[in-house]
């Protein structure tokens, strides 16, 4: 393989097959493409690759695990016929490049895992990535929708006196009825139980609150204590549930729900929320670090609905209805040729 084809920044290349390139982006992709033959056909060749897995992830009853192996053996094929800095330069471009179809397609052979056996009862954890929603069913008909970034622990068969679930980061829940088998949801330092009920719980470790709105049916709200479970609160259709955890405070509120449910449908919705809250948001969606500058107003709040965006597009409404501007950092590469999480600055324009 020429020199050549390694001058391409690999974050470069990522955002073009992502299609979330600008059109200065766009160009400089093209313009290392033509400098010679070998550059055209890699850049063909990631492209038709990624068309390929596309399309395989809207394929019904598809066999992922026999995809799978497909894909790999034509990679295997090409790595032959290439040298080792290909398969490095491709390593290093899978490692920031977020595609939610491509884990999509991965995740039932990979991410979900056997990992406990304890008193006769062998639990599992499903787990997605960054930018990956996904929905599955637990083994009661359960039907759950996990976010990015976010852990679920679940035993493969209920036989206690409740159905116990562990979860980390964000999912949402349409519990199938059972009065004799309450369904509990470990948020960490929170508990909600609820019997037949639609409701969403927000619990990433970073977060400093824990957060469960419901949309349907009824939740209790419990803490553990020395003495056993207490109960805090419960919901009410159309209730949020917010518990901070430093002051150990839980409050409620009333209203429109939509902006905490519409992620499972691929949307992110903002009703007049802060420009933290925003970014906060936005970080965990698109998995880069965001900073605030001191010179900017924490009142400034913004309303907005998008689905499908790019997270460039994104920022550059927010831009327009607000005096606040981004600066994008230059990608940090590690040692181990992966790169770090971009860092967005909000500044003052």
């Amino acid at each position: 393989m020429s020199r050549q084809t390694n001058h391409i920044d690999d974050y470069l290349l990522a955002r073009w097959l992502s299609g979330d390139a600008t059109e200065e982006e766009a160009r400089k992709v093209e313009e290392w493409a033509a400098l010679s033959d070998e550059n055209r056909e890699a850049l063909n060749d990631s492209d038709k690759l990624i068309e390929s897995l596309r399309q395989l992830t809207i394929m019904e009853g598809i066999d992922s695990s026999s995809a799978i192996r497909k894909v790999k053996q034509r990679i295997d094929k090409k790595e032959k016929k290439k040298t080792s800095n290909l398969f490095i330069f491709w390593q290093r471009v899978a490692a920031i490049l977020v595609l939610p179809l491509l884990v999509y397609s991965l995740l039932q052979y990979f991410d979900v895992n056997i990992i406990k056996q304890d008193d006769q009862i062998v639990w599992n954890e499903i787990s997605t990535p960054v930018g990956l929603r996904s929905a599955f069913n637990l083994p009661d008909g359960t039907k759950v929708w996990l976010n990015g970034n976010t852990r679920l622990k679940y035993p493969l068969q209920f036989k206690r006196g409740e159905r116990l679930v562990e979860l980390e980061g964000e999912a949402y829940f349409e519990v199938v009825s059972n009065k004799q088998k309450p369904f509990v949801v470990d948020a960490g330092e929170m508990l909600v139980q609820a019997v037949g009920t639609s409701f969403n719980v927000l619990a990433y470790p970073d977060d400093i609150s824990l957060e469960t709105a419901l949309v349907e049916g009824k939740v209790n709200l419990f803490k553990e204590t020395a003495r056993g479970r207490a109960k805090v609160s419960f919901l009410e259709p159309g209730q949020l549930a917010v518990y901070n955890l430093s002051t150990q405070k839980l409050q409620r509120y009333k209203g429109n729900l939509d902006k905490y449910v519409a992620w499972k449908e691929g949307k992110i919705l903002f009703q007049n929320d802060p420009l933290e809250e925003v970014v906060r948001k936005l970080g965990q969606w698109y998995n880069v670090d965001f900073q605030i500058a001191k010179d900017v107003k924490r009142e400034y709040a913004y309303t907005g609905a998008f689905q499908g965006e790019g997270l460039h597009q994104i920022l550059e409404y927010i831009e327009l209805t607000t005096p606040v501007k981004f600066i994008f950092s230059e990608p940090k590469q590690s040692n181990d040729t992966t790169y770090m999480k971009r860092v967005i600055t909000a500044r003052m324009k």
